[in-house]
């Protein structure tokens, strides 16, 4: 008669092991070679050594200004983000991002700006850039490109944060860490925003970033 299959088990020993199969007919005799298949449970590797939540810092910022296309904003103490018509100005940030550690993905991350001006019932964008770009020398002409899709925050005081994981999670895995772009989300209105930049002396942009095992060994 037929057998029944598959056949499983859960639970098994570290180490290896062997299933087999051996026919038996009507007459009780046994098959003198049975059908065998060997396997090795092995001992689950220690997870990764991830580390832990890390407050980074911006190594380049600046803001671009449609209204002086050509003039670089990289040494200011602040970081303008406006809505207005013929006169838009966009933040741009960027975080040295520390190595990866193998066995690890981004498990949390939060682009925090420090708003010393602002007005209320803003929605605030930061995308990510796909473009490599200097803090001394870009402008709103050779602006880098932005790619995916943006996440947003409220206008309004002190610490604005966005949560930037996958972004931050697609920069490791693309290898290319260009930064974000942050702007208003309604082009062509009366806005501004103004964030601390690196230059200032307190609350400067942060990154917090929280590393976290990929998956199980």
């Amino acid at each position: 008669s037929s057998c029944v299959a598959p056949k499983t088990y859960s639970g098994l020993a570290v180490g290896q092991h062997t299933f087999q199969v051996r026919a038996t007919d009507a007459s009780n005799n046994q098959d003198p070679s049975a059908a065998s298949y060997t396997w090795t449970i092995q001992s689950p590797a220690p997870p990764a050594n991830c580390g832990p939540q890390t407050v980074l810092t911006a190594n380049a910022d600046t803001w671009i200004d449609q209204g002086s296309p050509s003039v670089n904003k990289g040494g200011d103490s602040v970081l303008k983000v406006m809505s207005k018509s013929g006169g838009n100005l966009r933040a741009l940030v960027r975080f040295l991002l520390p190595p990866i550690p193998a066995g690890c993905k981004v498990d949390a991350a939060t682009l925090r700006l420090y708003a010393g001006g602002y007005k209320d019932g803003r929605t605030l964008e930061a995308w990510r850039l796909d473009d490599a770009w200097s803090e001394s020398t870009v402008t709103w002409t050779d602006a880098p490109a932005t790619t995916g899709t943006p996440v947003t925050t409220s206008s309004g005081a002190g610490y604005r944060d966005w949560n930037v994981a996958s972004h931050i999670q697609a920069m490791y895995d693309s290898g290319e860490h260009n930064g974000f772009l942050v702007r208003d989300a309604s082009d062509n209105e009366d806005a501004e925003q103004q964030f601390h930049s690196r230059e200032k002396s307190s609350d400067q942009p942060q990154l917090v970033l929280l590393l976290g095992p990929s998956g199980p060994p």
